[in-house]
């Protein structure tokens, strides 16, 4: 399979009958639907060797949860920051 476009035809160099030009869009989309199957059937596989490498999720995140406050703290201008990692000294 070749990355590179194919230059688009000149118009004036296209047959004139009608059934011809039929048959070349039939020729066409026909292509079309062999490229489309082949990229979902690449999509389905990356799909499953994403989850085989990173593993199926049971957690998913809930955007209207929040983030863990051990995780991040806010800043003074009200956006999160990583925590610094330092234990705080208790005295």
């Amino acid at each position: 399979m070749s990355t590179e476009a194919l230059p688009l035809p000149d118009p004036a160099m296209l047959p004139d009958d009608p059934a011809v030009l039929k048959q070349m869009i039939v020729q066409v989309l026909e292509e079309l639907q062999k490229e489309r199957g082949a990229r979902e059937r690449l999509e389905h596989h990356l799909h499953l060797l994403l989850k085989r490498f990173y593993g199926s999720t049971s957690e998913k995140f809930d955007p209207r949860q929040g983030l863990p406050r051990t995780a991040i703290g806010t800043a003074a201008d009200g956006f999160p920051t990583k925590s610094s990692g330092r234990k705080r000294s208790t005295i």
